[in-house]
């Protein structure tokens, strides 16, 4: 074999060779390749055939996550008549830092066939049906007295079940059935016989390949404890084969499903003979509540943000199938026929329910949303042979479902036309258009096979096929808080097809953690909000992961209620775990290398990333830091590189896409704009947790920004920005997202007081509407928000008399005082709050202008043990507002006796910057530096993250030098980026009582504290004495020390100072500095604090003076044009004859006036005008509109370009 590794990201390298071949044929050219253990899936690695003369090729990516054995790639390519040399290449493509792969055994043939021309592809029209399929509705379980079938079943599980079965059969026929393993041959799929199965997915492995290609639901969730279920399948993979499926949930519900088989087959006639027809028979567990419209039923494919809307898969018809089947009540089928051709009623149901889930409501079987269609494929699938429909309807429905091909769609149509496997998966858009044309395929090619249902299946299966090389996944771009929906159709076609590449080769492991870095820990996190049951089951189910488990029970949905659809429920094997592995580390998702070789971001594959976290736990508390490192030009503002999430100590105090730097030059931002970051590190060392990312194409420079966060104490900010061009006019933006901050001019810092939510007081009761079944009036899951990020149940009622209602139960009797926890809101209305239908309130008003948290007392109540119900009715609005939505967090219930609620405690932090910044914002802040800048220089900001001090003055970052701030932690400290203050170091920061450094090779203001003749990298803390060392490469370390004969190096005594290190990560214990040394440190912070006291106060002077206006005589006030819509923008240009102009935006409008303001003319732009600017080198007046659109007006009012 061949090691090629490649560590340059500048080159290509690779391998040779010239051989000779006759043309006009086909070549085939197979490579065998492996990865390397401990480094790296090779990445952007080709094989090649190069025909010469005519110079065309063939080529083929080489990838492989395999180390213990070889994989085969194989390429083919026609080689042109006349060609006379095949030159192959084994070569890698520059921008990847290191590609490595063991190569071997590179075959080259001729005379192989060529590769096949695609056939035609199929129009997009549906073959009609005329005949119905071979219903197979027989199944045959004895013939000619011998068993024609055999009972499948789990070794050693539901012996008296399977005693019944064979008992009655023997009874009528006196032929025994043989029983047959569930892991055997003859329970294999497809099905080679008629089968009975014993059992649920989780007992029984024939039935769980049934269950993931949608041929039954039973698991552990469905019927249900001690319910039970027989039904029968009927030629599931079109090879004349059935089964009938006898199963519970539990051992109690399997052998009461056994039981009723058994009676129904001791029914029929004695004889050589057995068989079933279609068998549907439902027994639900006692106290099972079921909607009585199907179309308020709640789905397992439900969400926190979603519920059971309908997305994804589901619509007004595919619910009352699914009803039907789940319970067997006939009244459910037959709504689905009246629905399926919809009269003027049914027409204003499907509108009212259904909206855009349905959209062409007068053909609803066809005009199925790409994210509602393939549930209605999946369902039919098992309920027509029911003799509930008659043949007529049959007909029908299967035509109207096969026009679904026909409905006009961008997503599906995108998929059909796929000619081979995708070079990506696509949106969610086009993954559930890729689910659907594949239930489509799969149903109408096994049944009434023609070449456009084949493609339809294919077309499905090659929407997904490039999982098996890499990891791209459009889904939902950059929109995070929809990660999950933009991954969880992959699972619903792994489960499907049974495909399970994905899972081997790791890409599905890749887009599982890209998952869990989002996530914070908190409840009600959004990144979970979306997630769907369905999804989280079918996660732990494909991975054997019980943290799958454990974010579930992170959600408010309810599960011990009856709903639609499988559960993918986990069985004892999988219980909830905690994702420690993420803790104390940095995750970072990176870039698959063929979507970073698409963006052609100038980065390398290594630098590029979509985004990454750091956390010390795996709950709320503790810190937790998001990174964004792409912007995928979606729905979020516009970003580079964002502090998407920063937690300290539990406390959130950034959440955002506006954390981020932003440049312009004279206004003005360049026509290329940047898109992605380039990670340059990310590392835990000691008690930091830092992390370092690029953006080269800024605005007119580099924008570089670190991120040092102390564990549970601060967070410092560093933003170096590299100028490319130079201008007098520089302007530097920084923006702030913070979660309760105010700037506190005064101060000269924003004060940050995160939001804390109410409190239970010791000796309370509360009872949590997410925690609770809430119902609503009227019954439509639209009504109903489960908003988990700010903790309540949103009632969306549209109309006075609508309400919300909550069950809770006591245990004893209760007498105190009640209180409603709410978050009132800009659409909230009025309402009246009862309890067991007495009311409490008569009117409660939860209008408030912006979200607010509130406790309110609801007045003494007295109540007996045991279930109540809390409602909350709409009787109007707020005088401010036409909107009638409440909202409820809990009700707390206050014993007489028990103490009131005590004062939250007032958690604040300031954020502090090392210049004076003109500052705005309210939350959002946006801190500005205007300035001239020269190309080829940089500068440096300075931001700090700390706990506030309200008796402390100042900003507690204050600038020393270009490079260097002081910090008030409350110790004083020094951070350092390059040389300054006796610190050299890539970045640090040199405290009273610890230190941090990157690249460090010294620190001590005065007295020397450290050195190494290498960069290292440190964290010390100086009281316990421990120091984290990452040495890249070996070096000497001097260290001032207080004891050193009690330094120990990785638990090893250390024989003398200077210490020698070799490469690699080291701890020191016994490390505590000399006390000389530390005073010494104390006394020059100290002194670097009060001389930066001194320039600051010298900067705000300057700046003061530089602000002044100077003394002028009294200003007389001219009248000037009438602008009834007001004054956008105000900028002076050059008039014609250079005398001074004004150009004021109205509206759409820009009025030119001399300075006299008199009118000159006006110009039109095409939308309303945002900002002016004057551009002198091209003589021309530029308007930027709110459509977007730039437009360029000469001073004559002639337009020059759009």
């Amino acid at each position: 074999a061949v090691l090629l590794d490649d560590r340059d990201a500048e080159h290509e390298i690779g391998l040779t060779q010239d051989v000779a071949a006759p043309g006009g044929q086909a070549y085939e050219v197979a490579v065998d390749i492996a990865a390397v253990p401990e480094a790296p899936p090779p990445a952007n690695l080709y094989v090649q055939m190069r025909f010469l003369p005519s110079n065309t090729y063939a080529q083929e990516v080489l990838h492989t996550r395999q180390t213990a054995a070889f994989e085969t790639i194989v390429l083919r390519g026609a080689m042109p008549a006349g060609d006379t040399t095949i030159r192959l290449y084994l070569y890698t493509h520059k921008g990847t830092a290191w590609t490595t792969a063991l190569l071997d055994n590179v075959r080259l043939t001729g005379g192989v066939p060529a590769p096949a021309e695609p056939a035609a592809l199929p129009s997009m029209k549906a073959p009609v049906v005329t005949q119905l399929k071979d219903a197979h509705l027989t199944t045959a379980l004895v013939s000619a007295g011998r068993p024609a079938a055999g009972i499948v079943v789990a070794s050693g599980r539901y012996a008296a079940a399977v005693a019944a079965l064979q008992a009655a059969v023997r009874s009528r026929t006196g032929v025994e059935l043989p029983v047959w393993s569930d892991r055997g041959a003859e329970a294999a799929l497809p099905l080679r016989g008629a089968r009975i199965l014993l059992g649920n997915r989780s007992t029984n492995q024939a039935i769980g390949g049934l269950y993931d290609a949608c041929f039954t639901l039973l698991d552990l969730k469905y019927p249900g404890p001690g319910g039970a279920v027989v039904h029968s399948l009927h030629n599931p993979y079109a090879n004349g084969h059935n089964a009938i499926l006898v199963g519970g949930s539990d051992d109690a519900g399997v052998e009461r499903a056994a039981g009723l088989l058994a009676e129904r087959l001791s029914a029929a006639p004695a004889g050589d003979a057995l068989a079933l027809g279609w068998v549907l028979d439902v027994r639900l567990p006692e106290g099972v509540v079921l909607p009585e419209d199907a179309r308020h039923a709640e789905t397992w494919d439900a969400s926190d943000g979603y519920g059971s809307t309908g997305y994804f898969g589901w619509s007004s018809l595919s619910k009352c199938m699914a009803m039907y089947f789940m319970t067997g009540e006939p009244r459910h089928a037959r709504e689905f026929v009246r629905l399926a051709f919809p009269d003027a009623q049914a027409l204003k149901e499907i509108s009212d329910i259904d909206g855009e889930r349905i959209e062409n409501k007068d053909d609803p079987l066809a005009g199925a949303y790409h994210y509602n269609q393939h549930m209605t494929l999946l369902y039919w699938d098992l309920i027509e042979e029911s003799p509930v429909f008659s043949d007529d309807e049959r007909l029908r429905i299967t035509n109207g479902l096969a026009r679904q091909l026909e409905h006009p769609d961008y997503a599906r149509e995108g998929i059909f036309r796929l000619r081979g496997p995708a070079e990506a998966v696509s949106s969610r858009h086009g993954q559930w258009a890729a689910i659907g044309l594949l239930c489509l395929g799969r149903y109408f090619n096994r049944y009434y096979p023609d070449p456009v249902w084949e493609q339809c299946e294919q077309a499905g299966r090659w929407a997904f096929e490039s999982l098996h090389k890499h990891a791209w996944v459009n889904g939902e771009s950059d929109n995070l808080y929809w990660y999950s929906t933009g991954i969880a159709p992959i699972f619903t076609y792994l489960c499907l097809t049974g495909d399970r590449e994905p899972l081997r080769q790791g890409t599905l492991a890749e887009l599982l953690r890209g998952q869990e870095i989002l996530l914070n820990g908190l409840p009600g996190d959004r990144q979970l909000q979306y997630a769907a049951l369905t999804f989280l089951h079918q996660a732990a189910y494909l991975t054997g992961d019980g943290r799958w488990v454990g974010y579930r029970e992170r959600t408010a949905m309810d599960t011990r209620i009856f709903r639609l659809g499988q559960s993918y429920w986990p069985d004892e094997s999988l219980s909830p775990a905690a994702p420690t592995d993420l803790c104390g580390r940095w995750s970072i998702q990176p870039l698959p290398v063929p979507q970073w070789s698409r963006r052609g971001s100038g980065l390398t594959s290594d630098e590029s990333f979509a985004f990454g976290s750091f956390r010390t736990e795996t709950g709320p508390g503790g810190d937790f830091v998001l990174i964004d490192g792409f912007n995928g030009a979606s729905r979020n503002p516009y970003h580079t590189f964002a502090i998407l999430d920063l937690r300290l100590a539990g406390s959130t105090l950034l959440q955002g896409y506006l954390n981020q730097v932003l440049t312009k030059a004279d206004g003005m931002v360049e026509p290329a704009v940047a898109m992605d970051a380039g990670l340059r590190w990310a590392e835990r060392l000691g008690g930091t947790a830092g992390v370092s990312a690029r953006v080269p194409r800024a605005a007119y420079c580099t924008w570089q920004r670190t991120l040092l966060q102390r564990l549970g104490r601060y967070a410092l900010v560093i933003d170096d920005l590299a100028f490319r061009e130079s201008s007098e006019n520089m302007a530097v933006q920084t923006l702030w997202e913070t979660r309760g901050g105010r700037w506190q001019p005064d101060r000269e810092r924003a004060r940050l007081t995160p939001r804390q939510g109410p409190r239970v007081p010791p000796g309370w009761m509360e009872f949590r509407a997410l925690d609770a079944a809430c119902t609503t009036q009227p019954a439509d899951p639209g009504r109903l928000g489960r908003l988990t990020g700010v903790g309540i149940v949103l009632l969306r009622a549209q109309a006075p008399g609508e309400w919300l209602e909550m069950p809770f139960e006591l245990e004893k009797p209760f007498a105190g005082e009640a209180y409603l926890d709410t978050v009132r809101y800009n659409d909230r209305g009025v309402v009246r709050v009862l309890i067991d239908g007495q009311a409490v309130q008569d009117r409660l008003n939860l209008y408030a202008g912006e979200a607010r948290d509130e406790r309110l007392s609801l007045g003494a109540v007295s109540l007996a043990a045991g279930r109540h119900v809390l409602r909350l009715e709409v009787v109007g609005h707020d005088e401010s507002s036409a909107r009638f939505f409440a909202a409820l967090g809990a009700l707390l219930l206050r014993p007489e006796g028990a103490a009131a609620e005590p004062a939250a405690p007032a958690v604040a932090y300031a954020l502090s910057t090392a210049d004076h910044l003109d500052v705005r914002g309210d939350a959002t802040l946006t801190m500005d530096w205007n300035g001239p800048a020269e190309a080829g220089t940089n500068r440096l900001f300075f931001h700090l993250l700390s706990p506030d001090d309200a008796e402390a003055a100042g900003s507690f970052c204050r600038r020393l030098s270009p490079n260097a701030a002081f910090l008030r932690l409350p110790e004083p400290a020094l951070a350092v980026v390059g040389a300054a203050e006796g610190v050299q170091a890539e970045v640090a920061i040199l405290a009273a009582d610890h230190l941090y450094g990157r690249g460090l090779t010294r620190a001590g203001l005065g007295p020397l504290l450290v050195s190494s003749e290498a960069p290292v990298a440190v964290d010390w803390d100086f009281a316990t004495g421990e120091a984290a060392l990452a040495v890249s490469a070996a070096t000497t370390l001097t260290l001032a020390l207080a004891e050193p004969g009690a330094l120990r190096l990785d638990g090893q005594p250390v024989a003398a100072l200077p210490l020698a290190l070799p490469a690699g990560e080291h701890r020191l214990t016994g490390a505590r500095p000399s006390a000389a040394v530390l005073s010494a440190l104390r006394a020059d912070l100290d002194a670097a604090g009060t001389q930066s006291a001194g320039l600051w106060d010298e900067a705000k002077a300057a700046r003061t003076r530089a602000t002044a206006l100077p003394p002028s005589a009294a200003l007389t006030v001219a009248p000037m044009a009438s602008l009834p819509q007001g004054a956008t923008e105000i900028i002076e240009l050059p008039g014609l004859d250079q005398s001074p102009w004004l150009a004021v935006a109205e509206g759409s409008t820009v009025h030119l006036l001399t300075a006299a303001g008199a009118p000159v003319r006006t110009l039109q732009a095409d939308g309303r005008v945002r900002v002016l600017a004057w551009w002198p080198e091209a003589d021309a007046l530029l308007v930027g509109c709110a459509d977007e659109k730039l437009i360029a007006f000469a001073r004559d009012g002639a337009r020059r370009w759009v």
